[in-house]
């Protein structure tokens, strides 16, 4: 059995920007440095008036340790080669690669947004292409020019993606606002997912709170993503479109199904009993990714276990990164062994549609055994 990591991360590199038009140079990130007493700077993109940091390199908040958990090459995606022996090493069929730069920036110039996503698009198919569909990406979209947003989910479904990527809020709009729903039906139209990554599309928000308080505001719109399909009923508007949650945990599932089912239909209180709808996930073609210390047994006798999935955050190291994340889920022992494999490995066939027979780590030995 190999695993199919629903979360992973590429850092953005200065050759992310090569595909800009000629005319859309003058939009291109600028780079800041801060020093700092170890003599590794903080490196940083200058997004317009934004600034986030930028980790494709050596990182100074990084112990040696962490480091040495994704040679050079493999976050920015300069050696496709070593990221994919990292895979192999950890059993890993299929990464599906999510930005980090966007996590949290929010573009307000459309023209500017258009641009720049084009071009982080572009620079994602060109360099996953090699790896054979192991390598699976997220698009980008412009989400302030709809249109446009919809010409890079032809150009994605073509080119290797697997969904597209957003966040919980959309330039202010909540995901169940019609506004989007053009981009939803391109979206079913092509066979790609909708996935919702944890992150906020505002660094003033970023550089606001320190610690947890920050770690909040970036998880929140996840789940008020979830609670906002839900009760819009946008997933009935389109019956084959796939949805996923990931890096916020599972755990806030059953919390959400809650509140959703108290609402009635004019915004009164709802006598509806959340406990008994153990199939609202699986009717809505919901995915949610779990994090190694969620109460699996728990969420799954709320939800079932066929719309779990696991992310490891592979290329990051904060609140919701376990790089072994897969092996851990399959080594506990809380679960049977079928729910395991179905979190790890089946469920994740079925959302991205990787075909079963795609198991290319069983070409590299036995390298899966323990957490």
């Amino acid at each position: 059995m190999g695993y199919i990591d629903c979360d992973t991360h590429v850092w953005e590199t200065d050759q992310t920007w090569t595909y800009l038009r000629p005319e859309e140079e003058q939009y291109r990130p600028a780079v800041a440095e801060v020093p700092t007493p170890s003599g590794v700077p903080f490196r940083f993109w200058l997004v317009q008036d934004q600034r986030v940091m930028r980790n494709d390199g050596i990182s100074p908040h990084l112990t040696e340790a962490q480091r040495a958990l994704f040679p050079d090459g493999t976050k920015g995606l300069s050696d496709v080669g070593a990221r994919l022996t990292e895979m192999d090493k950890l059993g890993v069929d299929v990464q599906i690669l999510f930005p980090s730069l966007w996590l949290n920036v929010g573009v307000h110039d459309p023209v500017i947004e258009v641009a720049l996503k084009r071009s982080h698009n572009r620079w994602m198919a060109d360099v996953t292409r090699p790896t054979g569909g192991r390598l699976r990406w997220m698009i980008n979209v412009p989400t302030g020019d709809v249109h446009a947003a919809c010409e890079e989910l032809e150009f994605g479904a073509e080119h290797g993606a697997a969904g597209v990527f957003l966040l919980g809020e959309v330039n202010g709009r909540h995901v169940g606002h019609p506004s989007l729903f053009p981009l939803y039906e391109k979206a079913e139209e092509l066979g790609l997912i909708v996935g919702f990554h944890v992150g906020v599309s505002s660094t003033d928000v970023l550089h606001r709170y320190p610690g947890g308080q920050k770690a909040w505001e970036i998880i929140a719109p996840c789940t008020y993503a979830f609670y906002s399909l839900l009760v819009n009923a946008v997933p009935a508007r389109f019956p084959t479109l796939k949805w996923g949650f990931f890096e916020a945990g599972a755990g806030w599932v059953p919390w959400m199904l809650q509140e959703a089912a108290r609402l009635g239909p004019t915004g009164s209180r709802s006598d509806r009993d959340w406990r008994g709808e153990v199939d609202v996930l699986e009717e809505n073609n919901m995915y949610v990714a779990c994090q190694t210390d969620d109460d699996l047994p728990y969420l799954i006798s709320r939800i079932g276990s066929e719309n779990v999935v696991c992310g490891s955050d592979w290329g990051h190291i904060d609140i919701g990164s376990d790089p072994a994340a897969l092996r851990m889920v399959a080594a506990r022992t809380d679960l049977d062994e079928a729910v395991r494999t179905q979190i790890v490995d089946t469920n994740a066939r079925t959302l991205f549609g990787i075909d079963e027979a795609f198991r290319p780590t069983d070409s590299v030995g036995e390298v899966r055994n323990g957490p």
